[in-house]
């Protein structure tokens, strides 16, 4: 999955598994801002939830 840093913009590339479903902390390399990342919810499971 790709995360853009909000602070500086940089694009950051997290392999899947490294987020749990209930999200997880990364830092920035470039900026060292805290970032949580959580799964992307997709239609399917907004329909059955």
């Amino acid at each position: 999955m790709i995360v853009i840093c909000p602070k500086c913009r940089v694009k950051l590339k997290i392999a899947d598994e490294k987020v749990s479903p209930g999200g997880t902390r990364f830092k920035c390399p470039k900026c060292a801002t805290i970032l949580m990342v959580k799964k992307p919810v997709t239609k399917f499971e907004r329909k059955a939830g």
